[in-house]
């Protein structure tokens, strides 16, 4: 999942940006035959950061 947000208090302290500053969040799982093995959520500094994906059709 890729949200964009803003940035808490507790977040934009440990960030260090402004709080209310926008960020990207972005959650991963991992999973297996029993369920999930890790969870990560990671947040970005907008102003810092940009996500680009390159798609390529096949077949």
């Amino acid at each position: 999942q890729i949200l964009a947000t803003l940035a808490t208090e507790t977040v934009a302290k440990m960030l260090g940006i402004e709080p209310g500053a926008p960020c990207l969040v972005v959650e991963r799982r991992t999973q297996n035959d029993l369920g999930n093995v890790t969870w990560a959520k990671l947040w970005y500094a907008g102003a810092n950061h940009r996500l680009v994906a390159t798609f390529t059709p096949t077949g």
